[in-house]
């Protein structure tokens, strides 16, 4: 397995871990909240758990281009997210998730030119 899979193989354990606990426990990310909205984010549970999904069949199957565009996706996100608690939309606490995609693409992207260069 490359570097790479093995970097988005970790990152689908995150996103599943993740998404399982918005599914389980919705109020940690809008306490306070009843009906509706711990159901938005039970459905971005489900969301992140299937998205974890295809990036460990991606990862498995070294789907190198999925590797590439998903450093642009997390990227973009992280980049969302810092803008998002910035403007008010999101809470400060909101940017660990955006450090976490931050690094983890930057991890996948040395990953992937470490494994061109071998």
């Amino acid at each position: 397995m490359s570097k790479a899979a093995r970097s988005l193989k970790l990152y689908s354990y995150v996103m599943f871990i993740f998404g399982v606990l918005l599914v389980a426990r919705p109020e940690m990310i809008a306490p306070g909240e009843s009906g509706a909205t711990l159901g938005i984010v039970r459905s971005l549970g489900a969301m992140l758990i299937v998205l974890a999904y295809y990036y460990r069949v991606a990862a498995t199957n070294e789907l190198t281009a999925f590797f590439h565009a998903s450093v642009v996706g997390r990227l973009g996100l992280a980049g969302f997210q810092a803008f998002a608690v910035q403007r008010g939309w999101l809470n400060k606490s909101s940017l660990g998730g955006a450090a976490l995609d931050f690094l983890s693409a930057l991890w996948t992207y040395s990953a992937l030119r470490s494994d061109a260069r071998r």
